[in-house]
């Protein structure tokens, strides 16, 4: 039907139902990336996405690959949390030093600070 906020939405209530499926969290963090980055959204409703989905992500991040946690760290970014977006990416760079999604956000963090 091609309405993005109830397919976010609908997506959001899928991690609710099973917020121990890594694959699945997983894919709805990017999704739900492309979709704050994609469309013009309310912080407050932007911000009921991000946080559900986030906090399922962090009790997983033990279990989240580095692509994982690079998703899990804009999910971060998205918020303006630098500290936790660095903490992720980092996170992901100990699992796999050559995810360029990890790096690409190190580098932004770095740059940010200069």
């Amino acid at each position: 039907m091609n309405d993005q906020e109830t397919r976010i939405s609908s997506l959001v209530g899928a991690v609710e139902a099973d917020p121990a499926d890594v694959e699945l969290v997983r894919e709805v963090a990017f999704n739900l990336c492309e979709f704050v980055n994609s469309y013009d959204i309310p912080r407050a409703r932007r911000g009921v996405y991000l946080a559900s989905v986030r906090n399922h992500m962090r009790r997983l991040a033990g279990r989240l690959d580095a692509t994982g946690l690079s998703r899990l760290a804009w999910l971060h970014l998205l918020e303006d949390d630098p500290a936790g977006a660095r903490k992720y990416a980092e996170m992901g760079l100990s699992k796999d030093s050559a995810n360029e999604h990890c790096q690409r956000i190190v580098r932004r963090l770095d740059e940010s600070v200069v």
